[in-house]
């Protein structure tokens, strides 16, 4: 357990971290830029993302490029807090780069399903390289799902890849196997919890934990009923299993859901309803906001270095997304009332 000065120390170095984040005046600034190149200056002059740039064609840059050195600057920022206080450090590290190799496997997966394999490009971070158990540079020389999973070091997703060895994974066996690991993912990171944690800090950080999963179970049902014609079951199987705001039998409900009316309807029933009210609204975005706001609130008021921890890495996350976002908006030119519309802000 950490003595009071150690928790009051690292709650400090993050909370200052976070104070360092992009405020809504630079995401208009940058908003109103012409061009990719403009956005990485911006970024380099004005930002604490020099760093991660400085080293960079700022003149040839395209978005990837940008994106994935904004990522490996998150990643780096994560690893130095967790090497200050290594007894919460070491544990949501782990978690940390769990959610990484799943996010970065299923990306090149898209783009492997797609046939354009040759377009991924291995994340370059030597901390990663170290602690991922998944041979990301060996995936380029993928030819079948069976040299992928020759890639993969970790049994569960193994497991779940293996079950689906037999086929051409097609883009609608793809959705399934993204859902298997999306499970898995919540199902990892709540052990961790709870097998490392104790007390307020454990129960703060499994309230964190669904949040982020609750989401990605509505918008996941939300576009179901409103773009796919997925079955109920199929639709119920593939929800993250969480029923700490939502209860199990409320979630087998909205997937059961005749369409988009009736899931309405049954959202206003869940503690989750009245930021749901406005159909018209962009549901994604209202989803993204939530969680936002929950993490927004929990990193200036938690006491705990773990929950501190994690919400800051889910408020770095959606400010890598608003850059990303600008930067696809600039490229194509995009109007002030597109970005409006698109951007996470406080």
């Amino acid at each position: 357990m950490l003595s009071g000065f150690a928790s009051n120390s690292i709650l400090a170095v993050i909370r200052t971290k976070y104070g360092a984040c992009l405020t809504e005046r630079n995401f208009r600034d940058m908003s109103a830029l012409h061009s990719v190149p403009e956005v990485a200056a911006y970024l380099a002059s004005r930002t604490r993302y020099g760093e991660a740039v400085s080293g960079l064609d700022l003149s040839g840059i395209n978005r990837s490029g940008l994106e994935r050195a904004l990522k490996n600057f998150l990643l780096d920022e994560i690893y130095d807090v967790c090497r200050f206080e290594k007894s919460v450090g070491e544990n949501m590290f782990t978690c940390i780069i769990r959610r990484l190799e799943v996010t970065e496997l299923l990306s090149f997966m898209r783009l492997f399903i797609s046939g354009n394999a040759d377009k991924y490009t291995p994340r370059d971070n030597y901390i990663f390289d170290q602690m991922s158990e998944i041979d990301f540079p060996r995936l380029l020389l993928a030819k079948s799902l069976d040299d992928i999973i020759a890639c993969v070091n970790e049994s569960e997703l193994v497991r779940i890849l293996k079950a689906h060895s037999g086929n051409q994974m097609l883009s609608s066996d793809f959705t399934v196997v993204e859902a298997l690991m999306m499970r898995y993912l919540y199902s990892f990171e709540r052990d961790v919890m709870s097998r490392d944690f104790r007390g307020e800090t454990r129960r703060d950080l499994m309230r964190g934990l669904s949040i982020r999963a609750d989401m990605h179970n509505l918008v996941k049902i939300y576009r179901s009923k409103k773009y796919f014609a997925v079955s109920n079951d199929l639709l119920a199987s593939e929800l993250v299993e969480t029923d700490e705001f939502v209860s199990g039998a409320m979630w087998k409900r909205l997937a059961a859901s005749a369409d988009e009316y009736e899931f309405f309807t049954l959202l206003r029933q869940t503690r989750y309803g009245r930021y749901f009210a406005d159909r018209n609204s962009d549901f994604d975005r209202t989803a993204k906001i939530i969680q936002n706001d929950y993490f927004r609130r929990r990193i200036r008021m938690s006491r705990s270095p773990a929950e501190v921890m994690l919400s800051y890495v889910c408020l770095m996350e959606t400010e890598i997304a608003n850059i990303t976002m600008i930067i696809e908006g600039v490229r194509y030119s995009a109007p002030q009332t597109v970005f409006d519309k698109m951007l996470i802000l406080e």
